[in-house]
């Protein structure tokens, strides 16, 4: 046989040697998978809910306390009724009792006052509840309020075992004292295939002491899962035994399955390293796009900042050069006055001259100033993101809302222009912010009364419809008005602040770039739109309910 020969064959060797160390190694992992999913998950899951069916034993103690201190008397058939609740509520709640001391100043000489049972156990009887009263009321006696467990004690062997819960009402020398069957939650939780061979262990310090047992001859070495509970004042430990067997025929199974396979392996391996270039590759193609869309988000910023800017310029440089050309000329014309008086040549003419002037170009300037002011706190208003427009959510009725803003702005700025139409789900209620929800419409409408109108048309129709239209059954509000609309180019900017097609025309452009920030910020929705030409706009967003938020 040749070097060559004996080279590959000890690689084939090596190969499946180390396929078969691997095959184990994969079957060792898979069935501590198995194992995990098989037994160690559903008894993780199994302990808490009966960590959290042990926690509801003090909700009931709470509301029974709560029961008492909310009458200064408690009728016989309301303890019934009451109680009745707590056994159909809680099954494995037995017996409920309410003791009061005869000496209402002090603790001593406990009377039993109501008694009440969901079983009929022999134990379970008046004479046995105050037997059980007596023996573990004196450790409660310097306890507050704090509800305290006794230790899980089989009063029967054959009925279960019990643990009694004991506390004071607050305030008072009496008493809620309440029987729980122990064995019944333990059942409940615990008696399936996976997690029936358990048992409970009391933590007292470091020693452990067995409570309860559900298989005979338990032992801690034996167990395969542990979880501590907690039961009022008590601490258990619980132990779980693993029913399944450790190594499971799929053990086996893989590792013959490992070596059959292990030949294609290597084509495998190939197969994965090119699906590994391709997801870096994919990798690498992702980044690159997402660095190309920031970089065009980044560029249309600029270029709507750009905008800002010039219509800023464009807006409030007018008036101030107006009123900066009339202070200088006010200023030149107090130097001629000046300059008159110090050489004794001002007459009556001149000055009277000088007064008509200087009072038509204080006004011209004051006018202006005036203007550049009400431009810059237009432009305030589209942040309105930390603005007070909003003081408290209130509860809304849409209808009514609806037509009294109709009527208001009407009243208030004429209804030949606009036409509205109102459709509106009567009785309907939302939480929001009605001051904000009256500005948004007050801009809507005014945006359609400077742009939308036709001008062969004496007014233009305006449809407000409020209601669960849609399938998702949310509240929207939609605003559509049958005007010129707005071209393609056009609808993606309208909402930019100082955007306008009306610049010149008494259009500054904030109306819809204020209604975006209010509904964003304020009414925490989002805006949908769209146009045809010469079939009109619509806006159209949420009302969500805002109570809470």
């Amino acid at each position: 046989m040749s070097l060559t020969k004996l080279f590959l064959l000890f690689v084939a060797l090596l190969f499946v040697g180390l396929s078969t160390i691997v095959g184990y190694w994969l079957a060792l992992e898979f069935m501590k998978g198995e194992y995990s999913v098989k037994f160690e998950s559903p008894a993780a899951v199994s302990s808490k809910v009966l960590n959290e069916k042990l926690a509801d034993m003090s909700y009931t103690t709470r509301s029974l306390t709560q029961f008492f201190k909310s009458s200064s008397y408690v009728e016989k058939d309301e303890f019934s009724g009451f109680t009745s609740l707590i056994f159909n509520q809680f099954d494995y709640v037995s017996a409920v009792a309410y003791f009061e001391s005869k000496n209402i100043q002090e603790d001593g000489d406990f009377q039993l006052v109501y008694f009440d049972k969901s079983v009929d156990y022999a134990f379970l009887s008046e004479s046995g509840i105050e037997t059980v009263f007596s023996q573990y009321v004196s450790n409660i006696k310097f306890h507050s309020d704090s509800a305290i467990a006794s230790k899980i004690t089989p009063l029967n062997t054959k009925d279960g075992f019990y643990s009694v819960v004991i506390e004071r009402i607050s305030g008072t020398h009496t008493f809620i004292v309440m029987v729980v069957d122990i064995r019944a939650i333990l059942r409940s939780v615990l008696q399936n295939p996976i997690t029936h061979r358990f048992a409970i262990y009391r933590l007292q310090g470091e020693a452990q002491f067995l409570e309860y047992s559900a298989v005979p001859n338990f032992s801690l070495q034996q167990a395969d899962f542990s979880a501590e509970l907690t039961f009022f004042n008590n601490r258990w430990k619980l132990e779980i035994q693993n029913p399944f067997e450790r190594t499971s025929a799929s053990f086996y199974l893989i590792l013959a399955g490992f070596l059959v396979v292990s030949l294609f392996i290597l084509v495998l391996v190939a197969i994965l390293l090119r699906m590994k270039r391709l997801y870096e590759q994919r990798e690498v193609a992702i980044y690159e796009l997402k660095f190309a869309q920031e970089k065009l988000v980044e560029a249309e910023k600029i270029n709507a900042m750009g905008g800002l800017v010039a219509g800023i310029s464009h807006e409030v440089n007018t008036p101030l050069g107006i009123g900066i050309t009339s202070i200088s000329h006010l200023k030149a014309l107090l130097d001629d006055v000046n300059t008159d008086f110090t050489n004794g040549v001002l007459d009556s003419r001149k000055f009277e001259d000088f007064v008509e002037s200087s009072h038509d170009l204080v006004s011209m300037a004051l006018n202006n100033m005036d203007k550049a002011s009400k431009l810059v706190a237009a432009f305030k208003r589209v942040d309105v993101i930390n603005a007070d427009h909003a003081k408290e959510v209130e509860e809304v009725d849409l209808n009514e809302f609806a037509g009294q803003f109709i009527e208001l702005y009407q009243s208030e700025c004429g209804g030949e222009k606009i036409k509205f139409h109102l459709n509106v789900d009567e009785s309907l209620h939302v939480y929001t912010y009605a001051s904000v929800l009256s500005q948004v419409l007050t801009y809507l409408t005014t945006n359609t009364l400077m742009h939308s109108n036709r001008a062969d048309a004496q007014s233009c129709g305006v449809f407000l419809t409020i209601g669960r239209y849609k399938e998702d059954g949310k509240v929207w509000l939609k605003f559509e008005d049958k005007g010129v609309g707005v071209d393609e180019g056009c609808l993606k900017k309208i909402f930019e602040p100082f955007y306008t097609t009306k610049r010149g025309e008494g259009s500054v452009g904030l109306g819809l770039s204020v209604v975006y920030n209010l509904v964003k910020s304020k009414l925490k929705s989002d805006l949908f739109y769209g146009s045809k030409i010469n079939q009109g706009l619509w806006i159209e967003f949420e009302l969500k309910n805002l109570k809470g938020v």
